[in-house]
């Protein structure tokens, strides 16, 4: 059992850890076994000003060949417009510079990184899944990788079976089936791209 509160170190609970920490252990867990580890996510934009915590931990998974795959599943608690969407995502990925651009291209160039916008209902809540061949864990709440010291936010793991697991599994893979690879004919990675470069 979890000895600790997963939120974003409000200070409440003596016993915090943040979403931050729990990817870093996740990763170096894996690293250290040797063990192929697969991340898939769904989040609000403000997802990549967070992602700058983790994005290096990621490519070093990704160099040590253990990185299966990694989703990212972006949505919209506003509005579901594919236009609002477009401007959304072009403000989160102000946050993006050159260094961490090359490292999602280096590893989407390796077939192992995608990310979709889903627009078919508003999204109110996250969910991180850290799949290896032998296990699944699963968080779900409001806390992302983005720590707001004005506001209390948390996750809950997710007590998981055999079925529990591939039910949350085929959500995912409905959601990312139903989500767009295209805003307006382009692709987000395009769009995140061209946003670096103005920088």
């Amino acid at each position: 059992m979890n000895n600790f509160i997963i939120n974003n170190n409000s200070g409440i609970v003596p016993n915090e850890k943040c979403l931050t920490d729990i990817f870093k252990e996740k990763i170096e867990n894996s690293i250290s076994n040797n063990e192929p580890l697969s991340l898939f996510i769904i989040s609000n934009f403000n997802f990549f000003e967070g992602f700058k915590k983790i994005y290096s931990d990621i490519y070093e998974l990704y160099k040590s060949g253990l990185l299966s795959e990694l989703k990212i599943i972006l949505g919209s608690n506003k509005s579901v417009i594919v236009k609002e969407l477009l401007t959304e995502l072009k403000k989160d990925a102000t946050s993006i510079d050159h260094v961490m651009f090359s490292v999602i291209k280096s590893i989407f160039d390796g077939k192992l990184f995608d990310l979709r916008i889903y627009n078919e209902k508003k999204i109110n809540l996250k969910i991180y899944v850290f799949k290896t061949e032998k296990n699944t864990d699963i968080y779900t709440g409001s806390a992302d990788l983005f720590v707001r010291n004005d506001e209390f936010e948390f996750l809950m793991p997710v007590n998981l079976d055999a079925d529990t697991s591939v039910n949350y599994s085929d959500m995912f893979e409905e959601i990312w089936a139903r989500s767009l690879d295209k805003l307006n004919y382009v692709k987000p990675l395009d769009l995140i791209r061209i946003t670096a470069n103005e920088k």
